[in-house]
């Protein structure tokens, strides 16, 4: 899921950003090897792992971050975290493995947009979250007014309503 890759970035952003903290969420079949890579790393309190999270309890947590991060490597993704993330009004970096995820972030300047797998502009984009609060806030608004003009339930509905029809005619 590109955590590796996260990681990676995490240990650049670290010395630029003393206090940054790390907060991954979720479980998964690498989550014991990423919990050996940051106590290897020495990065104790720096870093935390949640484990699995309730869907109800995940707004909480995209409400606590300054920054949400979806560093996918693979095609295989769903956009539905950083949608969350977005209606929650933070800004996300993401990997650009989504295209109309992509257009839309870019198209509205809700977020940073990174290659999948790229380590150093994953930290470059995360250091510009960090090193620019206003500007991160001002993208995570933007963010909440993409997600729920063009993520919304009722849109997605309605555009499943729409190529339902077309394939009956």
């Amino acid at each position: 899921q590109g955590l590796e890759v996260l990681m990676a970035a995490f240990e650049s952003i670290r010395r630029d950003f003393p206090g940054v903290r790390l907060w991954l969420v979720g479980d998964g079949p690498s989550a014991a090897s990423l919990r050996e890579e940051a106590a290897r790393r020495g990065w104790g309190r720096d870093i935390r792992f949640s484990g699995w999270v309730p869907h109800e309890e995940l707004v909480w947590h995209y409400n606590a971050f300054d920054v949400c991060v979806a560093p996918f490597t693979g095609i295989d993704r769903s956009p539905l975290k950083v949608a969350e993330a977005m209606a929650c009004g933070r800004p996300v970096v993401v990997s650009r493995y989504d295209s109309e995820l992509a257009e839309l972030l870019q198209r509205e300047s809700a977020g940073w947009l990174v290659s999948p797998g790229d380590r150093e502009g994953l930290a470059r984009a995360l250091g510009e979250a960090l090193g620019h609060p206003e500007e991160a806030q001002a993208r995570g608004r933007r963010a909440r007014q993409a997600a729920l003009g063009h993520l919304g339930w009722d849109r997605c509905a309605t555009q499943v309503e729409r190529l339902y029809l077309e394939k009956d005619e």
